[in-house]
């Protein structure tokens, strides 16, 4: 009998599973990282499947799993909520502010790093209005330019990514 490996990452499969069966609508929660960060206990609970048939006990490690990740993403979220209202204050108030700034800032969750070029997409407008808005939102303080170069930069929503980014890696201990 062939045996898969069962590692970690298998936890995309899992939450694609539970959107196949209709369980979940979109895989939102992924517990790679909670499987990595408890990896013995992981390793521990498959095992007592394979030689003892406990599933219950890694279904509740499971469960548990999702609680944890779920409770974090409702933190982030409503990190995310505060930081971009916070931030919609400061563009709004901005001496630099206009219209097409208070537009770009709207669209920033959903496309954190922005270049000129794709600012005029977003905002279908010419490319000195999107490097005005660009400019305001630079000098809101809420976009920074990552680049360093005089031409081709590129923005990021600094805030905001680095608030996604928060605590999705492994401990180096």
């Amino acid at each position: 009998m062939v045996r898969a490996k069962h590692t970690p990452s298998g936890s995309p499969l899992i939450a694609l599973l539970l959107e196949h069966w209709k369980l979940l609508s979109q895989p939102l929660l992924y517990l790679s990282l909670f499987f990595k960060q408890h990896r013995a206990e992981y390793y521990r609970r498959l095992d007592a499947v394979r030689s003892d048939g406990d599933f219950e006990g890694w279904l509740s490690f499971f469960l548990e799993g999702v609680a944890v990740v779920a409770d974090e993403a409702v933190a982030t979220t409503q990190d995310l909520f505060a930081l971009v209202a916070a931030d919609r204050t400061k563009v709004l108030a901005g001496s630099t502010s206009s219209l097409m700034a208070a537009r770009l800032f709207e669209l920033l969750p959903e496309h954190p790093l922005v270049t000129i070029a794709s600012a005029v997409k977003l905002l279908e407008t010419t490319k000195p209005t999107a490097t005005k808005a660009v400019g305001a939102l630079v000098n809101a303080g809420v976009l920074v330019e990552g680049t360093g170069r005089p031409r081709d930069r590129s923005f990021g929503y600094a805030a905001y990514l680095k608030r996604l980014v928060t605590g999705t890696e492994l401990s180096k201990s």
